[in-house]
């Protein structure tokens, strides 16, 4: 498939998008001034999409197949969420709720947000429960 930036130039082809994940460097062309990284890979159409650092933040994050240790979160709700495996929790609030989905604006930017990870929610450092992210 494709191998495109976010502006849509090809760069070439890749050599199957699940060799790829979002936030990798290593194996990608080279040329380019400023490093790229994988900021999406689109299976529809088997495209993988580079782009600058800059790119790989997210001000958004949603999870599906929630559970919950407490009461559910409701939309206005804080707390925190860790969306990689050793990275910090950031700030976050419910924009909406459902019966096992949560949508969440981070109010700091989380690198490579990766669809298919583990999405954890905190408060106060107490585990509040968790989902996969969408």
């Amino acid at each position: 498939g494709p191998l495109v930036t976010t502006s849509g130039e090809v760069l070439g082809e890749h050599r199957g998008f699940a060799r790829y994940t979002i936030g990798q460097r290593r194996g990608l062309p080279g040329g380019s001034r400023r490093p790229l990284y994988v900021v999406d890979i689109s299976p529809e159409d088997r495209r993988v999409v580079v782009g600058t650092e800059d790119e790989l933040y997210a001000t958004r994050v949603e999870l599906e197949e929630v559970n919950w240790l407490i009461e559910p979160l409701a939309p206005g709700d804080a707390c925190d969420v860790q969306v990689r495996y050793r990275a910090r929790a950031v700030p976050a609030r419910v924009t909406a709720a459902g019966v096992a989905t949560l949508a969440l604006e981070l109010l700091t930017p989380a690198r490579a947000v990766t669809p298919g990870q583990s999405g954890v929610l905190y408060r106060s450092g107490q585990l509040l429960g968790g989902g996969i992210i969408g």
